[in-house]
């Protein structure tokens, strides 16, 4: 035996290990995917138990992970747009969603077909933007309508 020591000899073979993974990614692949496929119900299983057990840190996981892939942004970045609504100035403030009971939270407002962010809405707001497609005349002309109404009223 080369190594008297047990910490030296499994320290060695951890290096070994590294070295096989390295040279052998196409190998390795294979034989995760064959593992997985001989273990899946047991690790979807594992996975689940650990999703409800780590429910907050599992949602603050999927926020972050949707804000980096649909807007680009990191958390800090996300902060820094503020917090409150740009339009009406609604804000996070612990407050939840009707039926659902998730927490309240401000739409990244973004540029279609883009991650070009322009701010933070309230669901109200966005809504509205959207419904007007987001065209900038026809909203005009709505604040047109409303102030000529408003007169006869």
């Amino acid at each position: 035996m080369p190594y008297k020591d047990i910490e030296k000899r499994r320290e060695a073979a951890r290096k070994g290990s590294a070295k096989w993974r390295e040279a052998h990614p196409d190998r390795l692949k294979a034989v995760r995917a064959r593992h997985y496929a001989k273990h899946a119900e047991e690790q979807r299983a594992r996975a689940r138990e650990w999703y409800w057990a780590n429910w907050e840190r599992a949602q603050q996981q999927k926020r972050r992970r949707v804000l980096r892939s649909r807007y680009g942004l990191t958390e800090e970045q996300y902060v820094a747009l503020g917090t409150a609504c740009q339009i009406c100035g609604a804000t996070e403030d612990g407050r939840t969603n009707g039926k659902t009971k998730k927490p309240f939270r401000l739409a990244v407002d973004h540029v279609r077909g883009s991650k070009t962010v322009r701010g933070l809405l309230c669901g109200n707001c966005n809504c509205g933007i959207g419904y007007f497609k987001h065209d900038e005349a026809l909203m005009l002309k709505a604040v047109e309508y409303l102030r000529l109404t408003s007169r006869r009223a």
